[in-house]
Protein backbone atom coordinates (compact mmCIF):
# COMPACT_ATOMS: atom_id res chain seq x y z
CA UNK A 1 0.00 0.00 0.00
CA UNK A 2 1.57 3.48 -0.77
CA UNK A 3 2.08 5.73 1.78
CA UNK A 4 0.24 9.31 0.95
CA UNK A 5 2.10 11.33 3.68
CA UNK A 6 5.12 10.19 2.18
CA UNK A 7 4.49 10.43 -0.99
CA UNK A 8 3.23 14.38 -0.34
CA UNK A 9 6.42 14.98 1.36
CA UNK A 10 8.49 13.35 -1.59
CA UNK A 11 6.78 15.93 -3.95
CA UNK A 12 7.57 19.67 -1.55
CA UNK A 13 9.25 21.81 -3.62
CA UNK A 14 10.05 25.08 -3.43
CA UNK A 15 8.17 28.15 -5.94
CA UNK A 16 9.95 31.36 -6.08
CA UNK A 17 8.91 33.59 -8.80
CA UNK A 18 6.71 30.17 -10.84
CA UNK A 19 3.00 31.08 -8.88
CA UNK A 20 0.36 31.65 -11.40
CA UNK A 21 -1.55 34.33 -9.78
CA UNK A 22 -4.52 31.39 -8.70
CA UNK A 23 -5.61 32.26 -5.23
CA UNK A 24 -6.13 29.94 -2.35
CA UNK A 25 -9.23 31.06 -0.88
CA UNK A 26 -9.61 31.75 2.76
CA UNK A 27 -11.49 28.13 3.93
CA UNK A 28 -8.78 26.34 2.37
CA UNK A 29 -6.22 28.33 3.96
CA UNK A 30 -8.14 27.90 7.19
CA UNK A 31 -8.15 24.40 6.70
CA UNK A 32 -4.31 24.38 6.26
CA UNK A 33 -3.10 25.95 9.51
CA UNK A 34 -6.02 24.16 11.51
CA UNK A 35 -4.12 21.16 10.21
CA UNK A 36 -0.68 22.79 10.45
CA UNK A 37 -1.53 23.62 14.76
CA UNK A 38 -1.32 19.49 14.97
CA UNK A 39 2.09 19.63 15.06
CA UNK A 40 3.66 18.82 18.51
CA UNK A 41 3.96 22.11 20.31
CA UNK A 42 6.29 22.60 23.50
CA UNK A 43 3.38 23.79 25.64
CA UNK A 44 0.15 23.59 23.96
CA UNK A 45 -0.47 26.94 24.33
CA UNK A 46 -0.52 28.49 20.94
CA UNK A 47 2.10 31.26 21.63
CA UNK A 48 2.32 31.69 18.04
CA UNK A 49 -0.02 34.38 15.17
CA UNK A 50 -0.55 33.71 11.33
CA UNK A 51 -0.71 36.91 9.81
CA UNK A 52 -2.48 36.70 6.29
CA UNK A 53 -1.34 39.61 3.83
CA UNK A 54 -2.60 40.42 0.69
CA UNK A 55 -1.69 43.52 -0.07
CA UNK A 56 0.93 42.93 -2.98
CA UNK A 57 3.06 46.46 -2.61
CA UNK A 58 3.18 44.92 1.30
CA UNK A 59 4.46 41.65 0.25
CA UNK A 60 6.98 42.81 -2.59
CA UNK A 61 8.12 44.98 0.75
CA UNK A 62 8.49 42.12 2.95
CA UNK A 63 9.44 39.35 0.95
CA UNK A 64 10.38 40.70 -2.75
CA UNK A 65 8.21 39.85 -5.99
CA UNK A 66 6.00 37.08 -5.07
CA UNK A 67 2.38 38.74 -5.29
CA UNK A 68 1.02 36.04 -7.00
CA UNK A 69 0.47 34.01 -4.03
CA UNK A 70 -0.98 34.70 -0.26
CA UNK A 71 1.72 35.18 2.11
CA UNK A 72 1.56 34.46 5.42
CA UNK A 73 3.71 35.69 8.49
CA UNK A 74 4.58 33.21 11.49
CA UNK A 75 4.99 34.67 14.24
CA UNK A 76 5.66 34.13 17.96
CA UNK A 77 3.17 35.65 19.77
CA UNK A 78 2.61 36.27 23.64
CA UNK A 79 -0.22 38.26 24.16
CA UNK A 80 -3.17 36.25 24.52
CA UNK A 81 -1.28 33.99 27.15
CA UNK A 82 0.28 37.67 28.86
CA UNK A 83 -3.58 38.69 28.74
CA UNK A 84 -5.29 35.59 29.91
CA UNK A 85 -2.45 35.50 32.74
CA UNK A 86 -3.52 39.32 33.68
CA UNK A 87 -7.44 38.29 33.62
CA UNK A 88 -6.59 35.29 36.19
CA UNK A 89 -4.82 37.63 38.51
CA UNK A 90 -1.34 36.36 37.17
CA UNK A 91 2.60 38.30 36.47
CA UNK A 92 3.60 36.61 33.88
CA UNK A 93 6.96 36.92 31.96
CA UNK A 94 6.75 34.82 28.12
CA UNK A 95 10.32 34.47 27.91
CA UNK A 96 12.74 34.19 30.55
CA UNK A 97 15.87 32.09 29.24
CA UNK A 98 17.25 30.76 25.94
CA UNK A 99 15.70 27.41 26.13
CA UNK A 100 11.86 28.64 26.57
CA UNK A 101 12.99 31.30 23.17
CA UNK A 102 14.54 28.10 21.50
CA UNK A 103 11.48 26.06 22.53
CA UNK A 104 9.07 28.55 21.21
CA UNK A 105 11.14 29.87 17.88
CA UNK A 106 10.67 25.37 17.39
CA UNK A 107 6.89 25.60 17.85
CA UNK A 108 6.60 28.44 15.51
CA UNK A 109 8.84 26.52 12.34
CA UNK A 110 6.82 23.31 13.10
CA UNK A 111 3.30 25.06 12.51
CA UNK A 112 4.72 26.69 9.36
CA UNK A 113 6.43 23.11 8.47
CA UNK A 114 3.33 21.10 9.03
CA UNK A 115 1.19 23.64 6.88
CA UNK A 116 3.34 23.44 4.34
CA UNK A 117 2.65 19.70 4.16
CA UNK A 118 -0.94 20.14 4.40
CA UNK A 119 -1.07 22.71 1.81
CA UNK A 120 0.71 20.34 -0.53
CA UNK A 121 -1.67 17.90 0.09
CA UNK A 122 -4.33 19.94 -1.33
CA UNK A 123 -2.44 20.84 -3.98
CA UNK A 124 -0.89 24.16 -3.06
CA UNK A 125 2.73 24.93 -3.81
CA UNK A 126 4.21 27.07 -0.86
CA UNK A 127 8.03 29.47 -0.80
CA UNK A 128 9.54 29.78 2.75
CA UNK A 129 11.41 32.52 3.27
CA UNK A 130 13.55 34.40 5.79
CA UNK A 131 13.05 37.89 3.54
CA UNK A 132 11.39 39.65 6.37
CA UNK A 133 14.75 39.78 7.87
CA UNK A 134 16.33 41.64 5.12
CA UNK A 135 14.11 44.58 5.17
CA UNK A 136 13.96 46.71 8.24
CA UNK A 137 12.39 44.44 11.51
CA UNK A 138 10.54 47.79 12.39
CA UNK A 139 9.10 48.69 9.44
CA UNK A 140 7.80 44.66 8.84
CA UNK A 141 5.88 45.10 12.34
CA UNK A 142 4.05 48.37 11.66
CA UNK A 143 3.25 46.75 7.87
CA UNK A 144 1.90 43.96 9.92
CA UNK A 145 0.59 46.00 12.53
CA UNK A 146 2.24 43.84 14.87
CA UNK A 147 1.84 44.69 19.05
CA UNK A 148 4.75 46.08 20.23
CA UNK A 149 5.59 43.69 22.77
CA UNK A 150 5.83 39.76 22.84
CA UNK A 151 5.08 39.29 19.59
CA UNK A 152 7.67 38.95 16.46
CA UNK A 153 7.90 37.66 12.97
CA UNK A 154 9.75 34.59 12.29
CA UNK A 155 9.23 33.30 9.04
CA UNK A 156 7.11 34.12 6.04
CA UNK A 157 5.32 30.96 4.01
CA UNK A 158 3.43 32.09 0.39
CA UNK A 159 1.23 29.99 -0.68
CA UNK A 160 -0.19 29.81 -4.56
CA UNK A 161 -0.27 27.49 -6.88
CA UNK A 162 2.01 26.86 -9.72
CA UNK A 163 2.33 25.69 -13.34
CA UNK A 164 5.69 24.54 -12.94
CA UNK A 165 5.74 20.39 -13.94
CA UNK A 166 6.04 17.99 -10.61
CA UNK A 167 8.92 16.79 -12.01
CA UNK A 168 11.09 19.60 -11.99
CA UNK A 169 12.12 19.09 -7.87
CA UNK A 170 15.20 19.84 -6.73
CA UNK A 171 16.81 17.30 -4.54
CA UNK A 172 18.67 17.01 -1.43
CA UNK A 173 22.29 15.55 -0.22
CA UNK A 174 22.21 12.04 0.98
CA UNK A 175 20.67 11.56 4.44
CA UNK A 176 23.95 9.62 5.12
CA UNK A 177 25.49 12.74 5.68
CA UNK A 178 22.76 13.88 8.39
CA UNK A 179 21.99 10.66 10.18
CA UNK A 180 24.10 9.42 13.08
CA UNK A 181 23.36 6.66 15.01
CA UNK A 182 25.13 6.30 18.11
CA UNK A 183 26.32 9.42 18.71
CA UNK A 184 28.06 11.88 16.46
CA UNK A 185 30.43 10.62 13.39
CA UNK A 186 32.83 14.13 12.11
CA UNK A 187 32.60 13.99 8.64
CA UNK A 188 35.68 12.50 6.64
CA UNK A 189 37.22 13.94 3.36
CA UNK A 190 35.69 11.47 1.10
CA UNK A 191 32.24 12.52 2.22
CA UNK A 192 32.87 15.98 1.96
CA UNK A 193 33.69 15.51 -1.67
CA UNK A 194 30.87 13.43 -1.67
CA UNK A 195 28.79 16.30 -0.29
CA UNK A 196 30.42 18.92 -2.91
CA UNK A 197 29.51 16.13 -5.78
CA UNK A 198 26.17 15.97 -4.43
CA UNK A 199 25.47 19.70 -4.04
CA UNK A 200 27.03 20.09 -7.81
CA UNK A 201 24.61 17.87 -9.52
CA UNK A 202 21.66 19.68 -7.31
CA UNK A 203 22.43 22.89 -8.41
CA UNK A 204 24.46 22.67 -12.08
CA UNK A 205 23.36 26.01 -13.25
CA UNK A 206 25.98 28.05 -10.71
CA UNK A 207 28.75 25.92 -12.08
CA UNK A 208 30.89 27.85 -14.96
CA UNK A 209 32.98 30.87 -15.21
CA UNK A 210 34.92 31.80 -11.83
CA UNK A 211 33.10 28.83 -9.87
CA UNK A 212 34.27 25.02 -10.13
CA UNK A 213 31.39 23.69 -7.92
CA UNK A 214 28.07 24.88 -6.88
CA UNK A 215 29.48 25.50 -3.18
CA UNK A 216 32.40 27.80 -4.54
CA UNK A 217 29.19 29.82 -5.55
CA UNK A 218 27.42 29.93 -2.20
CA UNK A 219 29.83 30.73 -0.19
CA UNK A 220 31.94 33.36 -2.56
CA UNK A 221 28.37 35.00 -3.78
CA UNK A 222 25.40 33.98 -1.79
CA UNK A 223 26.64 33.68 1.80
CA UNK A 224 29.39 36.65 1.77
CA UNK A 225 29.44 37.40 5.21
CA UNK A 226 31.85 34.44 6.21
CA UNK A 227 33.77 36.76 8.60
CA UNK A 228 31.19 36.28 11.83
CA UNK A 229 31.01 39.78 12.10
CA UNK A 230 27.47 41.52 12.71
CA UNK A 231 25.55 43.14 10.04
CA UNK A 232 23.55 46.14 10.54
CA UNK A 233 20.65 44.56 9.93
CA UNK A 234 21.49 41.78 12.61
CA UNK A 235 21.96 44.39 15.34
CA UNK A 236 18.77 46.13 14.56
CA UNK A 237 17.15 42.51 14.78
CA UNK A 238 18.94 41.81 18.09
CA UNK A 239 17.98 45.39 19.49
CA UNK A 240 14.08 45.08 17.92
CA UNK A 241 13.73 41.81 19.44
CA UNK A 242 14.97 42.86 23.12
CA UNK A 243 12.58 45.76 22.52
CA UNK A 244 9.76 43.16 22.28
CA UNK A 245 10.06 41.89 25.01
CA UNK A 246 12.72 39.10 24.30
CA UNK A 247 15.66 39.44 26.47
CA UNK A 248 17.48 37.61 29.48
Amino acid sequence: MVNQTLETIKKLRTIHWDFNGKKVSDSDLRTIIEHGMRTAHSTNLADYAVVVIDDTEIIKKLVANTGNARCCIFCIDHTRTVAAMKLLGHDYTPVSSWCYLLADLYNVYALAQTSVIAAKSMGIDSLVTNGIFRVDINEAKKSLNLPEKYCFPVIAVLFGYSDKPEEEITGRISADHVLHFGGYNTASEDSLREIIGEMDKIYPEYIGGEYKHTLDWYFGEWLQNGTGELYSSDIQLRDTLIQSGYYF
